[in-house]
């Protein structure tokens, strides 16, 4: 049952707040490493349409390929993109789509890109790097999801509130090394026996959301078909 409220206070539009569902999911955040130097190195070589077009590309490109059956939500966060999995394959689920995230950025995204990450060496610019690659890390976590929405007569927004979404996007940070995965070792222990095995596991103690939490990491191009 939808719970709805009003807020009419002096500091705001009257505006309506409504928790429409929740569901049991898992959460997959992926966030792009070093994106504010990304940003800045290819707008002071080629602009910023172009560095605009250069994430929305990763977005669009990310969203298509994490998409699948059990994906309940996946939408933009900024310069991340966050995907929500139901189901009982939704942990399987969400670090296959995470594989196939960095499977694009890896080969296919940076490929195309190089251009825009690269410099001909005539830009003048002091400590110019020369060339950048587009790197990301991926966070997964499960539990429960609110699905909310907000609205008030000028704009409608929806939104998902979770603690597994939250610790999803820290982890993303967290990775330690580039186009990796790092899941809970509670998120980890919800998928089907066998469902991970395919993927070469290590596990590190993490401070995330204020706790120490065991985190299990992959790489998954060294996976065979990645």
């Amino acid at each position: 049952m939808a719970v709805k409220v009003r807020d009419t206070g002096p500091h705001s539009q009257s505006a309506d707040y409504e928790v429409l569902h929740s569901l049991e999911g898992a959460s997959l955040f992926i966030d792009v490493r070093r994106s504010s130097q990304i940003v800045t190195f290819v707008e002071r070589h080629r602009g910023i349409d172009q560095a605009a077009s250069l994430f929305m590309r990763f977005l669009t490109g990310t969203m298509q390929a994490i998409n699948g059956p059990t994906m309940t939500a996946c939408r933009p966060n900024g310069d991340a993109v966050l995907a929500t999995f139901a189901g009982k394959t939704r942990v399987c689920d969400a670090v296959n789509a995470a594989a196939r995230a960095i499977n694009f950025v890896h080969h296919e995204f940076n490929t195309d890109n190089q251009r825009l990450l690269s410099c001909d060496g005539g830009c003048r610019l002091s400590r110019c790097p020369g060339t950048l690659r587009f790197d990301v890390g991926a966070g997964i976590d499960a539990g429960f999801i609110a699905v909310s929405q907000m609205s008030s007569p000028s704009w409608h927004h929806e939104e998902l509130v979770s603690s597994c979404i939250n610790i999803s996007s820290k982890l993303s940070g967290r990775v330690c090394s580039p186009l990796s995965v790092a899941i809970t070792l509670d998120a980890y222990h919800q998928a089907a026996p066998g469902q991970l095995g395919a993927y070469q596991w290590h596990q590190r103690f993490m401070k995330i959301a204020g706790r120490y939490r065991r985190v299990l990491l992959t790489d998954p191009r060294r996976t065979a078909g990645i």
